[in-house]
């Protein structure tokens, strides 16, 4: 069946905010701040988040650090009616109000310099109430947003960044080993009114291990090459708690700087055409395939200002 639909939405965030930063002693320094947010659109909602993060300098460069804080993402300014929504009535869905979320994160971190490298370790967990996902509506290619009752997110992250090597090559790489999972009802988006689990479930990102690494090399006549290594261990099978298999894939660009004006960029992602699975059978996300090989060409200019 065909649907065309044709809305026109309005939405106001209202936002304040004020942060410092005390230098307690001369290895403790402190940052606090406050937030406040009024959202007006298909509903009304409010966000007070206040944060606070402490770095000890713990001698040669190193620095701990820890934080603490809240954050309100405002919903987004979508709604659905006419022929989508009486499709998804059809299919035994509906639509409710999507509220925003809301997270509270703690995190720790450690960096550590070594010659001119730079090695962090960082930790986190993050509490959320009304966690966005999307949901596929009915048997159609439509994705649509939902929020569930609460999530969790906990990592552990690893980065590593070399300093200019030879004048002209740097290079790097992050780790993150993470679990992402909710819990509860839909508060908002496409439902079909399941009851809710009553333990924590996988979402359908949740992918355990991802590392990447990559170079930047700067050649003579103002000409730049890098390159980027990708690996994942392999998305949500299903519902879970099984993943799908890893996967490895790279990307490579080149660009030039003819001119202080003029920059020439070419782009090839996924060079190794490879084919793999981001989703699959996923009771809110579907079946979903990487994106096959692209390549993108960039002229900019820069305009005097």
């Amino acid at each position: 069946m065909s649907l065309t639909e044709t809305e026109q939405l309005w939405a106001t965030v209202l936002s304040a905010f004020a942060e410092d930063t005390f230098r307690v002693t001369p290895w403790m320094t402190i940052n606090a701040g406050y937030r406040f947010e009024r959202f007006a659109g298909t509903l009304t909602e409010y966000g007070n988040t206040p944060r606070v993060g402490a770095a000890f300098s713990v001698g040669r460069g190193t620095v701990l650090r820890a934080s603490y804080g809240r954050f309100y993402q405002h919903p987004q300014v979508a709604t659905v009616s006419g022929p989508v929504l009486e499709f998804a009535l059809q299919e035994g869905f509906d639509i409710l109000p999507i509220p925003g979320e809301r997270d509270r994160i703690w995190e720790i971190g450690y960096g550590v310099p070594f010659h001119e490298w730079t090695l962090d370790f960082d930790a986190f967990y993050n509490s959320t109430e009304n966690a966005v996902d999307h949901e596929v509506l009915g048997n159609s290619a439509l994705l649509l947003p939902l929020t569930i009752e609460s999530g969790r997110v906990r990592a552990f992250e690893s980065t590593l960044r070399s300093p200019k090597i030879f004048h002209r090559l740097t290079w790097h790489y992050a780790l993150s080993i993470m679990s992402a999972q909710g819990r509860g009802a839909i508060t908002g988006g496409l439902t079909d009114f399941a009851p809710p689990e009553h333990d924590y479930f996988y979402l359908d990102h949740d992918q355990r291990v991802t590392i990447n690494t990559g170079f930047e090399l700067t050649l003579p006549q103002q000409f730049w090459l890098s390159g980027m290594l990708l690996y994942g261990s392999g998305f949500l099978l299903g519902d879970g708690p099984d993943h799908l298999s890893p996967h490895t894939t790279g990307d490579v660009a080149v660009g030039d700087n003819p001119t202080k004006n003029l920059s020439l960029r070419v782009t090839i992602r996924n060079i190794a055409d490879a084919e793999y699975l981001t989703g699959f059978a996923n009771s809110f996300a579907g079946t979903h395939y990487e994106n096959p090989r692209e390549i993108e060409f960039q002229v900019r200019w820069k305009f005097k200002y």
